[in-house]
């Protein structure tokens, strides 16, 4: 008997297998075994995916006597047709069992019956057609009807386990590089929020794959379309995380995750710091130009400003009490380095924006002149 399960059921599979092995013992009957013959991912929505287990599952065939063997059990239904129980795989499947009248062979009434049972003749090689109130009498065994029940309530248990047309979401799978680019846009007008501060980037997409709706009003209005641009991007940041020496966990499990392709929600908040990791390097190979930019307290008018980092900062975080905001991070054509922070933003990572702003402070982080601005105003599309 072939069934296929999903994943998540895998471990109350095998519980099932155990409960019903121990009742075929008393019956000194051999156990049910199985084996998985193959794994598969199927889609079950517009994003996930879900690992499918096809299981062949070996009844015994302790029933099977130096005269004949039973092949295939027949349970009645009123419409006249029959659920099918095939145990003994010597004699191929017929889709004419089903259509086969409850008449037994052995006393030769016919009448309703819940159960029939198919049995070979062997001295002939005759199929047989015997009731359920007969089959003690017939094959010899006061317990003949109640192995064959147990065995019944045994097939019955593991098809329950076949996985239905409406599969259930839990134990869902996403593709690596799907969760990378949807990251990366999502960092991108959000900012990287990290789980260890709220976690709202992982919060953003999950909200997106479940709840659009959620996902527009909380998060943005814009809309979200992954472009061949966002999937080349994916594909640099997998290549990149694998040039790290594997000398910590996290870039040890990143690589892992890599390799199997595809993540559960729990992996979005690991999947997406890898994200930043990579925007992060990009930031490393240019801030050691930076010098200071222009004189404290003087505004300057449609300087262009690249956006190289958005981090999202939750309350309480750098003395915003109370509200959340952003720390935006700058460079301009000359490797400067510059910083803003607000309350609002409605810019991009990796775009170039034409800025009017005040120069608040000058500063230094690990070494690395920092301008800090206020103030900032868009001008790009200034006429």
């Amino acid at each position: 008997m072939d069934i296929s399960i999903q994943e998540i059921y895998l471990e109350k599979f095998k519980l099932n297998v155990t409960k019903h092995n121990k009742k075929l013992e008393v019956l000194g009957i051999s156990p049910i075994t199985y084996s998985i013959k193959n794994k598969r991912f199927i889609k079950i929505d517009k994003y996930a995916e879900t690992l499918i287990l096809d299981i062949e599952v070996n009844i015994p065939n302790e029933l099977e006597y130096e005269n004949w063997e039973i092949i295939a059990i027949r349970e009645h239904l009123p419409n006249n047709l029959n659920l099918i129980y095939h145990i003994n795989k010597k004699i191929e499947f017929n889709k004419d069992w089903n259509q086969l009248p409850s008449i037994c062979e052995h006393c030769n009434i016919n009448r309703f019956r819940k159960f029939t049972y198919i049995i070979l003749e062997k001295s002939t090689n005759e199929l047989k057609i015997i009731g359920s109130s007969c089959i003690n009498d017939y094959t010899g065994h006061k317990n003949f009807e109640k192995s064959i029940k147990s065995i019944i309530n045994s097939i019955k248990s593991l098809e329950g386990f076949t996985y239905p047309d409406d599969l259930i979401k839990i134990g869902s799978y996403y593709r690596v590089k799907f969760i990378l680019s949807l990251a990366s846009i999502i960092i991108k007008k959000l900012g990287w929020c990290p789980s260890s501060k709220g976690g709202l980037t992982k919060k953003a997409i999950e909200s997106f794959i479940t709840d659009p709706y959620e996902f527009r009003a909380k998060y943005t209005k814009d809309e979200i379309n992954i472009t061949e641009e966002d999937k080349d991007l994916a594909i640099k940041i997998i290549e990149y995380i694998n040039t790290l020496d594997q000398d910590s966990s996290y870039i040890s499990n990143l690589k892992a995750l890599f390799s199997i392709g595809r993540v559960e929600k729990k992996h979005f908040g690991l999947i997406a710091s890898a994200v930043q990791v990579y925007f992060n390097s990009l930031i490393k190979k240019v801030e050691v130009k930076s010098e200071f930019f222009g004189e404290k307290g003087t505004r300057y008018h449609d300087i262009q400003l690249k956006v190289h980092n958005i981090k999202y900062l939750t309350t309480n975080q750098y003395g915003y009490y109370g509200i959340d905001s952003y720390l935006i991070t700058f460079i301009d054509e000359n490797g400067n380095i510059f910083k803003w922070f607000t309350s609002k933003n409605n810019l991009e990572i990796n775009i170039t924006y034409k800025c009017s702003f005040t120069v608040k402070d000058h500063s230094e982080w690990n070494n690395i002149k920092e301008t800090i601005i206020n103030r900032v105003k868009d001008t790009t599309n200034k006429k």
